[in-house]
């Protein structure tokens, strides 16, 4: 290094000097003592920042939400279905003559537990089994208008 890019430091309670360079290293100083916190316009843009991604979250995980319900129902009204088609076929009756007890026991093994309590019901979703069809007979608390409604729905799509 050349012998004027050398230079001499002295500190001294917050005070440097330095040969060639003294006004750029109180500038340094300076700035250093000043830095308290965030401005009032950094943190208006970053509450307005948060508050936009707010805005376009909420509604989409409240679809997601319906979307998701709406599957679940989807699936459990096939379970319910495909087990009264099984039930049919073990009692050698037809599908309309299927009866709750006889749709427990190919779902669990065990008649009593059809209907209400079905094990991955989404927020307090109900199930009914009449005429031959599974049926959605409560509709969970987050649910799409419009959505499937019973077996004859998902059948026919």
């Amino acid at each position: 290094m050349g012998a004027e890019i050398l230079a001499e430091l002295v500190y001294s309670k917050y005070i440097f000097t330095i040969k060639g360079g003294e006004k750029m290293l109180q500038m340094i100083n300076k700035k250093l003592r000043n830095r308290k916190g965030f401005t009032l316009i950094e943190l208006i843009v970053v509450i307005a920042i948060l508050g936009i991604l707010a805005v376009i979250a909420i509604p989409r995980f409240v679809g997601m939400r319906e979307s998701a319900n709406e599957g679940a129902v989807i699936a459990n009204l096939r379970t319910i279905q495909n087990a009264a088609e099984i039930a049919a076929a073990e009692n050698n009756i037809a599908i309309t003559a299927v009866t709750d007890d006889q749709i427990s026991e190919v779902l669990t093994g065990a008649a009593g537990n059809f209907p209400g309590d079905f094990a991955d019901s989404p927020d307090g979703a109900v199930y009914s089994f009449a005429s031959g069809v599974a049926t959605l007979a409560t509709a969970p608390s987050v649910y799409p208008t419009g959505g499937v409604n019973d077996y004859t729905d998902i059948a026919s799509n």
